[in-house]
């Protein structure tokens, strides 16, 4: 087997990472990534890889350099593409070059897919350019871990005329400014903090060299700290989205959270995923055979994905369904349908599953038509009046006698075939009682189920404005796992938002607490009440 691993830089955000980098994250086996990266990157892990979260922080590490490259050298003697994911660029200031040589020795192949540098992006992400005509025609990058052990380098760094970034820098600015004036660095210098860069919490503070100590306190780490006249510029953008500073932990499946924290970020805002429900497809209880299929009801996008994913790897013809009409519980789901070249026939105005099994009934009523059961001497005459004033309906469409209420039978809701339900394992069972109830022929598969989710980011370091929640079982499994670990006070006083009623009963009854809840459930929906 060959060996392989790469050492990709990410960026500061997911949205920075390289076309390359982002192509090969998604075909990797495994995943060994850092503390300072942006976990929607982890949205794109193809399902089964394995992530292997190595954190570092200022002195408190989840894995020590050398415990990282052992790490790295074991799995690619096992795995055909292993991927070790950097924030940054690997090579500034990554340490990047010490796992390639600890890969090489060890006889694998390794390939450094390059970054975008935090030493250039931070600065530029919060308005300052590290060079600008009459300002700076140069830059230095600098690592501050090592302020106080090369002092004597600060006379080198105040000769230079151009802009000075110091990396890593957030516990040592107080000491970077004290060595930079003893230097002979004027005390009025311009110089700014740069902290969270795309990341909840983001901040710049910009200040004097003087007085740089005693702003410290607003910002947080990480950080980037820039020291000369560029420091002055702000050439950010003003238009920064409605929901600009706002941070939200988004919770539900993959593909709900990757929705999610991309609609946020077109909002000016920014998300924190957290998989709380993990889907695993059954795809062998799909039918081979859809001849007797009337109709087809997807209540998830989940569903949707699964089921045609299957029909592409049975080499099955979608003309196969010519005949079958489709229902989808929601939006979302009909928008997962018409991706794959089909459109839905019907989508209920509220996105539950009672919504929909009035919809299907409604279809039923219309296609079978409403035949009556009344005594000899009431036979409806042809123009179907009925002859019995007692027999007539009422407004409201019930029969005022039992026996001239409409018969159960088992015909089928479309003509020529039954209704199949593909959905998953733990779905409601309102849907298939209703039509159980009204003699509707029917058939449910479960084609996926969902599973409790494992990664929690480090939430207590987030000032999160609220909790998304996309449903019942997402709301559960979220609930679990953070008691499981722990984190519940995290974000137990944070205001939750929910995307329909069914949501927010779960949270309510697992609470206590009073969610808000989208008034259209659609991601765009919950979207649409924040602020």
């Amino acid at each position: 087997m060959r060996k392989k691993a790469y050492i990709i830089g990410a960026g500061p955000s997911a949205e920075l990472i390289t076309a390359e980098g982002l192509a090969i994250l998604k075909r990797a086996d495994v995943i060994i990534y850092d503390r300072l990266l942006d976990e929607k990157l982890l949205l794109e892990a193809k399902d089964g890889a394995i992530l292997v979260p190595v954190g570092k922080r200022y002195h408190r590490h989840l894995k020590s350099q050398e415990e990282i490259n052992s790490l790295l050298v074991e799995y690619a003697n096992v795995h055909p593409l292993v991927v070790r994911l950097k924030g940054g660029d690997p090579f500034v200031f990554g340490r990047g070059g010490e796992e390639v040589e600890a890969l090489t020795k060890a006889g694998i192949d390794a390939e450094v897919i390059p970054g975008v540098s935090t030493a250039v992006a931070a600065a530029e992400i919060l308005g300052i350019p590290v060079t600008h005509r009459g300002s700076a025609s140069s830059f230095t990058v600098v690592t501050g871990h090592g302020a106080q052990e090369t002092a004597e380098d600060f006379s080198d760094l105040v000769r230079l005329k151009g802009t000075l970034v110091f990396m890593m820098a957030w516990h040592k600015i107080t000491d970077i400014a004290a060595g930079l004036m003893a230097a002979g660095k004027p005390a009025d210098t311009p110089c700014a903090i740069v902290s969270s860069a795309k990341r909840p919490g983001q901040k710049r503070v910009t200040d004097e060299l003087g007085n740089i100590c005693n702003r410290i306190g607003e910002t947080t780490s990480p950080a980037v700290f820039i020291v000369g006249d560029v420091a002055r510029l702000d050439f950010s953008s003003k238009d920064k989205g409605r929901l600009c500073g706002k941070n939200y932990l988004v919770i539900g499946t993959k593909g709900f959270v990757r929705k999610m924290c991309g609609l946020l970020t077109d909002a000016g805002a920014h998300g924190v995923p957290l998989v709380s429900l993990v889907v695993r497809a059954h795809a062998e209880n799909i039918p081979e055979d859809f001849s007797d299929v009337g109709w087809l009801v997807f209540t998830s996008a989940n569903g949707v994905k699964i089921f045609f994913d299957e029909l592409a790897s049975r080499r099955m013809d979608v003309r196969s369904l010519a005949h079958v009409k489709v229902a989808c519980i929601g939006e979302a789901t009909a928008e997962e349908l018409a991706g794959h070249g089909m459109f839905a026939d019907l989508v209920p105005s509220e996105y539950t599953s009672k919504a929909l099994g009035e919809a299907l009934l409604a279809v039923y009523k219309a296609d079978v038509g409403v035949t009556t059961m009344c005594s000899d001497n009431c036979q409806s005459k042809q123009n179907n009046e009925y002859r019995e004033e007692s027999c007539l309906p009422k407004q409201n469409n019930e029969y005022r006698e039992e026996s001239c209420l409409p018969k159960q039978n088992n015909e089928h809701l479309a003509a020529d075939g039954k209704v199949l339900m593909l959905r998953a394992a733990e779905a409601s069972p309102v849907l298939g009682q209703m039509l159980r109830e009204h003699g509707i022929d029917f058939e449910e598969r479960a084609i996926y189920s969902l599973e409790r989710g494992t990664i929690i980011p480090e939430l207590r370091e987030y000032p999160f404005d609220a909790v998304i929640l996309a449903s019942a079982g997402g709301v559960r499994a979220f609930y679990e796992m953070l008691n499981d670990a722990g984190e519940w006070d995290a974000v137990s006083d944070v205001q939750a938002v929910c995307i329909g009623e069914s949501t927010a009963s779960a949270w309510r009854k697992l609470t206590g607490k009073e969610p808000i809840v989208a008034s259209v459930s659609t991601a765009e929906g919950i979207v649409d009440v924040l602020g």
